[in-house]
């Protein structure tokens, strides 16, 4: 069961910003750690979030793991 909505959290920051290391910037926290939370995230979640590319990120819009997953999500 997915509980930790601090990664969540962030995972919209990322998705807002154009870089990851914009969102770590507006996040306070290193790119480093920001990618090893998404990782933990998709990893909970079973699925991949992000299309990394070498100097940005993209949603991956073949993965609805958000809307499926939804009731993993406790509350």
């Amino acid at each position: 069961m997915f509980t930790n909505y601090d990664y969540l959290a962030e995972f919209v920051v990322v998705v807002e910003s154009s870089t990851l290391q914009e969102a770590a910037g507006k996040l306070s926290l290193s790119p480093s750690a920001v990618s090893k939370h998404l990782k933990s995230l998709e990893e909970s979640l079973g699925c991949q979030l992000l299309i990394r590319e070498r100097h940005a990120h993209r949603l991956d819009r073949k993965s609805t793991c958000l809307n499926s997953s939804h009731d993993q999500i406790s509350y």
